[in-house]
């Protein structure tokens, strides 16, 4: 019983983990509210333009976000 609460506590930690990770980022959230800002201010004509590298994310709130 107690075994298997601390096997059960430390996916849950983990998984926080993967989500502070992500949340406390600086360069992933400046990542996000920048695109964010150009989908929603290009008020001219212009194609919006995005390079095409892979960004590349484990099973975060972010990726759940971006969906």
């Amino acid at each position: 019983m107690i075994i298997s609460l601390m096997i059960a506590l430390m996916a849950i930690t983990e998984r926080s983990d993967e989500y502070f990770k992500h949340l406390f980022n600086p360069i992933n959230n400046f990542n996000i509210r920048f695109r964010s800002f150009n989908v929603h201010f290009q008020y001219d004509n212009s194609p919006i333009e995005y390079i095409n590298s892979p960004i590349e994310y484990d099973n975060s709130l972010i990726e759940y976000i971006n969906k």
